[in-house]
């Protein structure tokens, strides 16, 4: 239970530092839109209290409340199993085969479930603590990160060498990193409790020092520099991942570093003249990993626009740059049945991410339209971030119809 006698409000601005996906206007306008919601926001509203409601019963999560099936495996490491790995049938007992773009239903996946729920109810309950000034979701807010990352008997040890592996197999690969990706969303949902003054220091020195811990793993570990070199969506949200830790931590040097990166390898590397992105359109579910890889860029140069780094008109050296990635797919979004290349999958029209960023901040009307088009409260139980862009989204509409 938190101790109300102990939250900082008002948060030392030395210690502060405003959400990291959001201006600071569209934040204050945000509030004040819920405060007050139109006819179409009503429903967001609702919605929102309900859910955050609903997670006051919940129990919070942990990698100890299930072992993985290795049992050599240090109960407190988080593991999973690889989406597209399936046994050989040639050599059942041997290493698993990949099958790319076609999950494999019988993998373990307990922790990678138990670490999307807690990040989804965290960043929900942050929110919904700011934006309604609760002080109740701002406590199971506090209890959920405790025992994911701070509780010495149910704490997750800060690496992820045990992320996504290869059954049958000893091959260390860096590649499950993107799973600890949600991770973001819950430091955002920090943010905002100190935003709302429901946070307490000795809790942000203790969650300060995991992911310090996390962040010199994924920089100094061969799994980490492994994921770093992949080159393609992997790298990206390896990336987006430096940035958001080091942020927290207070590392400046490191985000500097991780700009370079983001210019020198990931748009140097990834994207040809035209804006396409060879990495990403040679997988069998290409279309999806194209606007997967550009959602991530983009939420990566939001970031960097805080540091007056403008990644999204940045040339590399062929010419390409993230605005051409979205100029070039663009066309295939609102046909997707001519996409040339390999969809295993039908192509769901959604509200992705760099619809919204990329059009704001390249003044492209068509971009943000697209997202408004298809936005809608649904989404809140698998990504309450692209919730809250719909609020914000919503409320940007109606100021501009207002003026």
């Amino acid at each position: 239970m938190l101790v109300t006698t102990r939250w900082t409000a008002g948060y030392e601005k030395s210690s502060y530092r405003r959400p990291n996906f959001f201006q600071s206007d569209e934040i204050e306008h945000l509030k004040i839109a819920i405060s007050a919601p139109s006819a179409e926001l009503q429903p967001y509203v609702d919605i929102l209290k309900l859910t955050a409601d609903s997670l006051l019963m919940c129990r919070p999560w942990s990698v100890m409340f299930q072992r993985c099936p290795d049992r050599n495996v240090d109960p407190h490491d988080y593991y999973s199993e690889s989406t597209y790995w399936w046994p050989d049938p040639g050599n059942p007992d041997g290493p698993y085969i990949r099958k790319d773009g076609i999950r494999n239903p019988d993998r373990f996946t307990v922790h990678k479930e138990a670490l999307t729920q807690m990040s989804v109810a965290t960043f929900t309950l942050g929110a919904a603590a700011y934006l309604f000034e609760n002080e109740h979701y701002a406590e199971k807010a506090r209890e959920f990160i405790r025992v994911w990352f701070l509780d010495l008997e149910t704490r997750m040890n800060p690496n992820a060498r045990y992320a996504q592996v290869i059954p049958n197999s000893d091959q260390k690969r860096g590649v499950g990193i993107i799973d600890t990706r949600r991770f973001a969303q819950v430091l955002e949902s920090v943010a905002y409790l100190k935003m709302a003054g429901y946070w307490d220091e000795e809790t942000d020195r203790e969650l300060q020092i995991w992911f310090r811990e996390y962040l010199d793993w994924l920089l100094k570990s061969e799994y980490g520099l492994d994921e770093k070199q992949r080159g393609n969506n992997h790298s990206s949200w390896y990336a987006f991942q430096i940035a958001v830790y080091a942020r927290y931590v207070g590392d400046e040097n490191i985000v500097t570093e991780n700009w370079n990166y983001c210019r020198d390898f990931l748009i140097e590397g990834q994207i040809e003249a035209d804006g396409s992105m060879p990495l990403e359109m040679e997988r069998t579910r290409s279309l999806f990993y194209f606007t997967f890889n550009l959602d991530v860029l983009s939420l990566l140069a939001r970031m960097a626009e805080e540091d007056s780094i403008d990644l999204w008109r940045y040339n590399n050296s062929k010419g390409g740059s993230i605005q051409k990635s979205a100029d070039y797919i663009m066309p295939y979004i609102e046909n997707p049945q001519n996409w040339a290349r390999e969809q295993i999958y039908p192509f769901h029209r959604n509200e992705m991410i760099f619809l919204l960023y990329c059009g704001e901040a390249l003044h492209k009307s068509s971009l943000i339209h697209a997202y408004r088009f298809v936005q809608s409260w649904r989404v809140i139980r698998e990504d309450p971030f692209i919730f809250l862009l719909n609020i914000v989204s919503i409320s940007a509409s109606r100021k501009e119809r207002e003026n």
